[in-house]
């Protein structure tokens, strides 16, 4: 069985990331931002995603409830509570 976004899926950006993986994420509109570890320059940190919307890319954090779109696009609510 092959597993891929559905569009409505709803969830944190945490449950995203935890279902698919970051490469997979990427092709589909969500990328992941890195910082550099302070102990090495090749050690990368990933401290958020980035998602395409149609307003463009809004940063969010792994708490927020995002919803696909589909077409790689992206929303977020105000306040992002699951209900």
């Amino acid at each position: 069985m092959k597993i891929g976004l559905k569009i409505g899926e709803r969830g944190l950006v945490q449950k995203f990331l935890d279902i698919y993986s970051v490469s997979y994420l990427n092709h589909h509109g969500m990328r992941a931002r890195y910082i550099h570890s302070q102990e090495s320059w090749v050690d990368r940190i990933c401290v958020g995603m980035a998602i395409k919307t149609k307003s463009g890319e809004v940063n969010t954090g792994f708490d927020t409830v995002v919803t696909y779109l589909g077409n790689d696009m992206w929303t977020t609510e105000k306040g992002g509570h699951l209900r």
